[in-house]
């Protein structure tokens, strides 16, 4: 381990590298130089070598505040070459920071926060690395040639110039699409445009107005996903040729942390979409611990806290920011039992999460570390992986009759059908297992206003569609009413649920099954037909399957005979025993007047309009 505390980077590598023999071969790695190289020619000079080897990321690199890509105007003495096999074959922006030194008697690897800039290596800077020494080693770095980076307009400014034009400070938080926060020092009132960088790029937010105070509310769409993928948030505020820049803390995260616990980095990873089956099977068990830790709703409060006005415009101190919302207990005024807006969030994201398809870890084929791998430590990861998929199994079946008791009255059914989805698209168990969790979610749905309704309308429609009974139709359409839902107002996604279509949809054709719920009629309807024929406010059509009953004959007369008509007996709901003799109905009439609408007791026929 070395750090710049007590003597710089470049004079212990130094130290390192004589011990070695000195120095033959440099190739650095580092997304900064100085614009002139004042750092290479120092660092050249100390390890007495005459020219360097320089990384060009053919991705490019991060980039920073007063930093280069390349030491643009430090003359010809550094040669552009591609590490590939180290760092080469990536396509995301180069952020790494490293040195090899090829050594007579070895070589010397320094992997560290310490850019090859003067203030990195030499300067004020504190930085810290760790410094591989490989006595009598011959493994070095292969590289290729490059080209180096074409200058950029924001290439003319040299760090050691930039120290002059001070930057300022500022604290913010990210909740939902919204960053609020505070300038700190010094402080900074009025219009300021705002850009937020991440890893991958920069957004550009906008006009932001700040109060006298300094706090300020920006809005950034899109980007709270983006953070947990990426990482590392700044928000950088402009006015007037100054700048203020500060780190963004996720307020969702924080939350996360401060209530979870160990289990928070699970969720995390499970939001950045990195989890493992380890990781499932472990939130899963958190979850099935206490089922009230399930994210009920997607129901996001307002924003974080805001303190006085602190008039220093000197050091940052911890009051300034408490004051900017900052501390991982500031969210709300609420205790640790109550549901702050942070913790809701957080638990929305998590929902959200379930409603993502990734496909089955590792896409089918090999990763990437497979290539490092033995055979032995394939099957002891892939026995890991297949114990932790049948733990997860095991655990949501347990959950579910947790989720689907009756006293939670079918809130959870829909955010059950989405997890059920999330399982099969990432384990892809039986079919006959998906079938069964099917079987009890959707019987528990009593309304598609959440946010899975198109989940579970593609649901629905695909299981009734795969059991291909002739009145598969008629049932889902049944579905559908009796939830107080017109078919004739959806529409169907089959790209929302395709771990379910592929584990039951094969030859099924979810936009023609829609099309056949659409003009079939359930037996309650088409009894709500007959019986507005036989009160002459509607035609004698409609009514094709009570043709077909056994009791058509009778039905047919009391369209034509008032006092046969009367002898109905018209239920709006199903009983189990005959509303005249009340005497219970036998097994096979009961189930017919349930499910088909009709049966008779008395010498009368019952008719079940809901049905």
């Amino acid at each position: 381990m070395v750090h710049s505390l007590d003597a710089p980077i470049a004079e212990q590598l130094a130290l390192y590298a004589e011990d070695l023999g000195g120095v033959t071969r440099m190739t650095a790695v580092s997304p900064y130089y100085d614009l002139r190289a004042e750092g290479l020619n120092a660092l050249a000079a100390l390890l007495e070598i005459d020219e360097a080897h320089l990384h060009a990321h053919r991705a490019g690199t991060v980039r920073g505040q007063g930093s280069n890509a390349w030491p643009f105007e430090g003359g010809k003495r550094w040669k552009a070459i591609d590490a590939a096999d180290a760092f080469g074959q990536d396509d995301r922006p180069l952020h790494a920071k490293s040195i090899e030194l090829v050594c007579r008697k070895g070589r010397l690897v320094l992997s560290g926060s310490a850019n090859v800039t003067h203030a990195g290596l030499f300067g004020r800077n504190v930085e810290a690395g760790v410094l591989r020494v490989q006595r009598g080693s011959k493994n070095y770095w292969v590289t290729a040639p490059a080209t180096a980076p074409a200058r950029l307009p924001a290439d003319e400014q040299d760090e050691n110039d930039a120290v002059a034009s001070a930057v300022g400070v500022l604290g913010a938080s990210l909740e939902g699409e919204t960053i609020t926060g505070r300038t700190l020092a010094p402080r900074l009132s009025g219009s300021a445009n705002a850009v937020l960088r991440t890893p991958r790029g920069s957004h550009m937010l906008g006009s932001v107005l700040i109060s006298d105070d300094g706090h300020f509310e920006v809005d950034a769409p899109r980007i709270e996903f983006e953070s947990w993928e990426n990482g590392r948030l700044i928000l950088g505020l402009e006015q007037d040729g100054r700048r203020w820049e500060g780190f963004v803390s996720i307020a969702a995260a924080l939350e996360l942390i401060r209530r979870t616990g160990s289990i928070a980095p699970r969720l995390m990873a499970m939001l950045a979409g990195t989890e493992t089956p380890t990781d499932v099977a472990a939130i899963l068990a958190w979850f099935r611990e206490d089922p009230s830790r399930m994210p009920a709703s997607l129901g996001i409060g307002g924003g974080g806290s805001t303190g006085g006005p602190n008039e220093s415009e000197g050091a940052v101190t911890l009051a300034d920011l408490k004051a900017a919302g900052l501390g991982a207990q500031s969210f709300s005024g609420a205790s640790d039992g109550e549901a702050t807006s942070a913790w809701r969030h957080s638990m929305a994201l998590i929902r959200a999460v379930f409603r993502q398809s990734r496909g089955p870890w590792g896409g089918g084929g090999e990763t990437d570390d497979d290539d490092d791998e033995d055979e032995k430590d394939r099957e002891k990861r892939a026995r890991s992986e297949e114990a932790a998929n049948h733990r997860s199994l095991q655990l949501f079946d347990e959950l579910l009759t947790a989720m689907l008791a009756p006293e939670a009255e079918g809130r959870n059914a829909l955010m059950a059908l989405s997890l059920s989805h999330f399982l099969a698209d990432r384990i892809r168990p039986a079919p006959g297992k998906v079938q069964l969790w099917l079987d009890k979610v959707l019987a528990h749905v009593v309304a598609l206003d959440g946010p899975e309704s198109d989940i579970a309308i593609a649901s629905i429609l695909l299981h009734h569609a795969a059991d291909r009974r002739d009145d598969n139709a008629i049932r889902a359409r049944r579905y559908f009413l009796r939830r107080g839902i017109d078919p004739a107002s959806l529409s169907v996604t089959p790209d929302v649920i395709p771990a379910f279509m592929d584990l039951l949809g094969s030859g099924v054709d979810l936009d023609s099954f829609l099309g056949e719920v659409l003009t079939a009629r359930t037996m309650g309807e088409q009894i709500d037909a007959y019986l507005a024929a036989g009160d002459g406010r509607g035609p004698h059509v409609g009514y094709d399957s009570l043709r077909s009953s056994p009791h058509w004959p009778n039905l047919e007369r009391a369209l034509r005979d008032p006092s046969s008509y009367a002898k109905l007996t018209v239920l709006d709901s199903f009983r189990p025993s005959c509303p005249r003799c009340h005497i219970r109905l036998p097994l096979a009439a009961g189930e017919d007047l349930r499910l088909r609408g009709l049966s008779t007791c008395c010498g009368r026929i019952l008719i079940n309009r809901d049905c």
